[in-house]
């Protein structure tokens, strides 16, 4: 059966779990975003703009709150923003090549499109600034958007607000780089140049900082009341993945320097997946900028599907529970998500796409089919997370929930402290388990002491029981926490346990 025809059969016009970016969900979002109580903050106060750091857990909604933003920013013609999310990464070999330099040149580059945006525009051009002035940015514009790269037409064109007829003009045809296009504007505005005959001072070359404070003003002279900078998708570039070291060096060059993140009249707005903040080891300057974290729980997730059911059907679904046979069913959802709106939508799909495979006559889908497709998800989200192999199988064959790097040397798989530490590292920098305590263990009569770690991803937790069943593993590994009243993987129900949420201790 075609998958729209099952989805059509379910209610739905559009299927509600095709995508799980909200990047790719403009036309909806709208409709369904629920806003966190700090959203208004966030946004702040144009005529005073501030910068703000976000953390969440990957997948919890941080490109929607960014989407939403945009959406406000369009509303005000005195108001630009910039999305600063996808990067080229071709030329270097490690993140820690990785400087300030490249992301002030690329900011610049992004500020100056926004410049010729805005100015062609403008009839006040001869006025506003001066022959110097003129020559300055002519400098500019040959320094910054002369030579780009290829690339650097895509990236460009998804930064902008608006222009996007300038934008293409601008940029269709990057092997004949701007020269033609800005000896038209200016030719235009009674000033034609040709980029080809300007020489630049080495000085200013190289000045990018000067230059980024400079531009940002000459923006604002063009009836510009302030200046959005997005940042965000640093943990999907290609030299930062799943690694939340590599993510937060490459940010914390333009992180760190108050002077960029807070130039008046600009507002960074860092989307910053939330274990950054425990890498950063203090680092990050949380009294100058302010930080917001986002989180979910059960009934907000289920209030989030209820609201995208309901506007992908046109109003006929009223609430998820109506797709599936046990109510129960969503309880799973929500435990094999990690509280993650990007996990529920996918395991949603795949628990569609494994019920149109089973039996398409249904149109309730049974419990069997949820803990099919479930399990599958586990597979599948654990590949992603340890795209290596014999990571991946290391952390399999624990088979405790909690546990030192002696257990894994215990166990065979490790046969040294330092090979255990190299695991236990990069599960920690993958984010799918964290410090949870230390024991002592006497040994020739001396007392050492060992760091314990436990698994904090259910995902991974389940493909290290392979033989429970679903309802086996919630049974036997999870507990419901007496305070929070979420789920968390434990070893024993026998066992007290630390509530990995809220840190309440569970009997």
């Amino acid at each position: 059966m075609d998958g729209l025809i099952y989805i059509n059969k379910l209610g739905f016009v559009v299927d509600p779990f095709q995508h799980s970016n909200a990047d790719k969900e403009a036309n909806y979002l709208g409709e369904y975003f629920i806003a966190p109580d700090y959203f208004d903050s966030i946004w702040g106060d144009p005529d005073n703009p501030v910068p703000n750091i976000i953390y969440a857990p990957r997948g919890s909604g941080k490109t929607a709150q960014k989407v939403m933003l945009e959406y406000r920013a369009r509303e005000s013609n005195n108001i630009i923003y910039i999305n600063y999310t996808s990067h080229d990464l071709s030329e270097f070999d490690s993140i820690d090549q990785i400087t300030q330099e490249y992301h002030l040149k690329y900011l610049n580059q992004l500020l100056l499109i926004s410049f010729l945006d805005r100015f062609v525009q403008s009839d006040l051009y001869k006025n506003i600034f001066n022959f110097r002035e003129r020559q300055y940015l002519y400098d500019l514009i040959k320094i910054y958007l002369f030579n780009t790269p290829e690339s650097f037409s895509r990236r460009a064109l998804s930064s902008l607000k608006t222009g996007f007829d300038l934008s293409i003009d601008l940029l269709i045809n990057i092997k004949d780089p701007l020269s033609k296009l800005i000896h038209n504007l200016t030719d235009i505005q009674g000033f034609p140049i040709d980029l080809d005959g300007i020489e630049i001072n080495k000085k200013l070359k190289s000045s990018h900082k000067e230059n980024f404070l400079n531009l940002v003003n000459y923006v604002k002279r063009l009836d510009c009341l302030c200046i959005y900078i997005f940042v965000d998708r640093i943990d999907e570039q290609k030299l930062t993945g799943n690694d939340v070291e590599a993510s937060y060096k490459f940010v914390k060059p333009l992180l760190s320097d108050l002077d960029i993140i807070e130039t008046d009249g600009i507002a960074f707005k860092f989307f910053l997946w939330d274990k950054i903040k425990l890498v950063a080891n203090g680092e990050i300057r949380h009294d100058r900028i302010f930080s917001f974290e986002l989180t979910w729980n059960s009934s907000q997730l289920i209030q989030m599907l209820n609201k995208r059911v309901y506007t992908y059907s046109n109003k006929k679904v009223v609430n998820v529970f109506e797709l599936f046979e046990n109510k129960a069913s969503i309880d799973k959802i929500m435990l094999f998500s990690e509280f993650s709106p990007r996990d529920c939508i996918r395991i949603c799909k795949s628990i569609i796409t494994e019920q149109e495979r089973i039996d398409p006559s249904k149109t309730l889908i049974p419990d069997s089919t949820v803990d099919e497709a479930i399990v599958k998800y586990c597979n599948t989200k654990t590949k992603e997370l340890l795209p290596n192999v014999d990571i991946r199988k290391a952390i399999r064959d624990i088979g405790k929930v909690i546990f030192s790097a002696d257990d894994l040397i215990q166990k065979g798989i490790a046969f040294t402290n330092s090979i255990a530490s190299d695991y236990i590292s990069n599960w920690l920098k993958k984010g799918v388990i964290s410090k949870y305590g230390t024991f002592i263990k006497e040994i020739n009569k001396e007392r050492k002491y060992y760091n314990l770690y436990r698994i904090i991803d259910s995902r991974i937790a389940k493909i290290m029981f392979p033989n429970l069943s679903i309802n086996d593993f919630i049974n036997n590994k999870t507990k419901v926490c007496v305070t929070c009243k979420e789920r968390f993987i434990i070893d024993s129900t026998k066992e007290k346990q630390k509530c990995p949420l809220c840190e309440s201790l569970n009997e």
